[in-house]
This record gives structure tokens, sequence and C-alpha cells, in this order.
């Protein structure tokens, strides 16, 4: 990605209308992981103060919560990548939330247009997932994951209206329709995307796809990870390669 910075730099979320992202509601969400349903997700406003101001801290302390509910095969990765890492505001970025590899560190934009519509939660695990395949996967190196990736286009585009529907009613964070959008070219319309022109960027489509299928394994999603094992079983079998190859 430009300058090196890795996440949810031209991703967006669709509800309805493509040119738009849904307001959230502000009520607090449930968020579910493994088999416990707690209230941890909290709408961004939750964390501004009476300035407007964003208290990392506090929304740190929340997502902290989060970890001791994390499986035990991602618990320790993520919990690393969050302890060490260092959080960052720019608010000269382009982006709500990235990941920069250069400069190792999630760095992120209170001030941008869409920085509301975020989950804390699932933003800040997609781009540790990034953070955690730089330092110890490199994943778009992976010369099986890559191959997987490539073959499974036709798959997903004899199957594009079904994983349409499925991205519109059942992917309520993004991960899996950034997947799909990943191995469609950005084709498939999805709830969840990035442009055509950022999956042709070498390297992309892994790194990407490895951070989403990370954070659906720390998220426990099992019903979304059923769905890309039935259909595409050459990248989910690739991805569990590629992590046991450095543990």
């Amino acid at each position: 990605m430009k300058d090196r910075f890795c996440g949810h730099k031209g991703r967006h979320n669709i509800r309805g209308n493509p040119a738009t992202r849904e307001k959230p509601d502000t009520s607090t969400v449930e968020v579910t992981v493994g088999t416990d349903i707690y209230n941890v997700e909290k709408p961004m406003s939750e964390y501004r103060d009476a300035s407007g101001r964003f208290d990392i801290d506090k929304a740190n302390a929340d997502y902290e919560k989060l970890l001791t509910k994390v499986p035990e095969e991602y618990k320790m990765s993520i919990e690393t990548a969050y302890k060490t890492t260092e959080f960052e505001e720019n608010t000269e970025i382009s982006s709500a939330f990235r990941y920069d590899t250069k400069r190792d560190r999630v760095v992120y934009n209170p001030e941008h247009r869409n920085f509301d519509n975020y989950s804390y939660p699932q933003a800040v695990t997609h781009e540790l997932s990034h953070r955690i395949d730089a330092l110890d996967y490199h994943s778009e190196k992976n010369a099986k994951f890559s191959k997987a990736i490539d073959d499974a286009y036709p798959v997903a585009m004899r199957n594009a209206e079904r994983l349409s529907e499925y991205s519109f009613g059942e992917d309520g964070d993004g991960f899996f329709s950034d997947i799909i959008s990943s191995i469609s070219n950005g084709e498939i319309f999805t709830s969840a995307s990035h442009t055509p022109e950022y999956w042709k960027k070498s390297g992309t489509k892994e790194r990407e796809i490895f951070a989403n299928l990370f954070s659906m394994g720390v998220f426990d999603q099992k019903k979304h990870i059923e769905m890309i094992q039935e259909l595409f079983p050459d990248i989910y079998e690739s991805f569990i390669e590629i992590r046991k190859e450095v543990q």
C-alpha cells in the first residue's frame, strides 16, 4: 500500500447505497466471541470526552476484556501483538486505521470522516493481524497461498450471487466480505471491500486475506470459516499451514 501502510486504507463498508456506510446504532452492541456473548463493543462516541477527544486508553481497556475470550489457538499471538504495539494518533493520514509496517505501529485518525462508523475491536484486531503477518508469517511470499487465492477466482464467480447475499445478510464486521472482494478482484458486490485497483497491487491479496482470516479466528467466527472451508478449502488450508510453519 502507499507509504507501506497496511489495513483499512481504501476499505469501505456498504449498507444499501454503495457510496456510503450506514451509521451504526448508538446503543452498546453484543459481540460474539466463541460461545460467550457479552457487552464489550461500544460505539466510538463512548470513547470521546465532552470536547470530542478520542480516549485511546479507554478504548483499549475494553479491548483487553475482549482478549480474555479469544480462542487459545489465537490468544497468545493477538495478546502479544497488542501488548507490544504502539498506538499513534495521526490526523493527517487518509484512513481511519492503518498498520504502519515501516514504523511498526497502529496509527489511527479520530478526525477521519468514517472513524466513528468503525468497530474499535474489529478494526484494531485487523491491524494487529497485519502486524502479526508482517513480523512473523510474510503471507505474500507463500507461493501455495498465492496460488490458492488465484485458483479461487472461478469458484467465487460461479457462486457470486450466494456470496453477495451471504455478505449482506450474515457478515456484520466485513472480514468475510473483504476476502470475497479480494478473491473476485472486487467484482462481487459485498458489504465490505477494497477497490479493484487496490487488489492489483502485488502481495495485497495475500496480506488482506491473511489478516481477515486471522481476525475471524480471533472472534471465533465458525460460520464464516466454514463457508471459506466449503468453497475455498485450499486458501484456508494454506493459511493454517503458514501459521504452523512458524509455531
